[in-house]
C-alpha cells in the first residue's frame, strides 16, 4: 500500500504538470505578454495613461497594507540606517556633513521617503535651490507632476527642461532648467542669484525617451 509521501508529487513534478498546461502565443496577438514601452512614438502612452499609473501606484500604497509593506522592505534593504557623503578632503567632507545635516535638509530622514517615491514611481525629480550663503536645498518633486521632459535634438539623455502640470486650470505650466540648459545665473547685480535647477534619476527604464514631446 503506498503511503502518503508515494502519493504526493515533488516540486518537480508539480511544475512539469503546470509547464504542460502553458499555451504559447505568437508574438503580436492577444495574450502573448508583451507591453508597449513609452519610446516618443504612436506607440507612445499618453500622458494621461502615465499619470493614472502613477496614481494607481500611490493609491495602492495608501490603502493596501501588502503593497506599502514591500515598499517599506525595499526601502529598508536599500536605505537601511542610512547613506552618508563622505570625502577624503576635510573641508569638503565638513561641507557635505553640514548641508545634509542642514535643518533645511535633514537628507538622513527624507532618504526612505525618497526611495519610497522611486520603488512607486521608477523616477525621482529633485529641484535643487541655492541660498545667499550657497547652501543647497533639495526638494523632491513628484514624478507624476512632470508632464513632458524635453531634451537636446538627437540626444534624449542630455536633458534640458522639465515641464510641470498647471496647479490650476488656466494657469501656466512650470518650467524647471537642467545645468545642460545654459546659464545658472538669472539677473543683474544686487538682483542677481542662483536659478533653481532639476535633476531627474530613473530606473528600470527601457532605452527610449520616458516621456514624449507633445
Amino acid at each position: 500500500m503506498a503511503t502518503n509521501e508515494q502519493q504526493k508529487p515533488n516540486l518537480i513534478q508539480r511544475f512539469a504538470v503546470w509547464l504542460a498546461q502553458v499555451v504559447a502565443v505568437d508574438v503580436g496577438k492577444p495574450g502573448d505578454g508583451l507591453v508597449a514601452v513609452s519610446a516618443g512614438t504612436g506607440l507612445d502612452k499618453s500622458w494621461h495613461e502615465l499619470r493614472q499609473e502613477f496614481a494607481d501606484a500611490l493609491e495602492a500604497w495608501r490603502y493596501n497594507p501588502l503593497a506599502r509593506r514591500l515598499v517599506g522592505i525595499v526601502s529598508a534593504y536599500v536605505v537601511g540606517q542610512g547613506i552618508a557623503i563622505r570625502s577624503g578632503r576635510k573641508t569638503v567632507d565638513a561641507w557635505l556633513r553640514k548641508w545634509a545635516s542642514h535643518p533645511k535638509n535633514n537628507i538622513l530622514l527624507e532618504q526612505s521617503e525618497w526611495c519610497d517615491e522611486l520603488t512607486r514611481s521608477g523616477e525621482l525629480f529633485f529641484a535643487l535651490f541655492m541660498d545667499a550663503s550657497g547652501m543647497v536645498q533639495v526638494r523632491p518633486v513628484p514624478a507624476a507632476t512632470i508632464e513632458r521632459i524635453e531634451w537636446r535634438d538627437g540626444d534624449y539623455r542630455t536633458e534640458l527642461r522639465y515641464i510641470q502640470s498647471a496647479p490650476e486650470p488656466g494657469a501656466d505650466n512650470p518650467v524647471w532648467h537642467h545645468l545642460e540648459d545654459g546659464a545658472v545665473w538669472i539677473g543683474d547685480g544686487d538682483k542677481r542669484r542662483a536659478r533653481p535647477i532639476m535633476v531627474h534619476y530613473a530606473v528600470n527604464r527601457p532605452v527610449v525617451p520616458p516621456r514624449s514631446i507633445r
